[in-house]
């Protein structure tokens, strides 16, 4: 999924979170700015409902 999305797997599920509720908020940790970059770059990732609820039902 990530490779069909051209993104990490942390952005995917980033992504994840942030499509199952919009009273979701994650505050992933990171230690480089590079991590911060990629991280931010998961909120325009946008899953359909089926890949949601793939991932979901891992």
């Amino acid at each position: 999924m990530a490779a069909r999305h051209g993104a990490s797997v942390s952005q995917v599920a980033l992504a994840w979170l942030l499509g199952r509720s919009p009273a979701v908020l994650p505050i992933p940790g990171t230690t480089s700015i590079a991590h911060v970059r990629e991280n931010l770059a998961a909120q325009d990732l946008v899953l359909s409902h089926g890949e949601i609820a793939a991932i979901t039902g891992l």
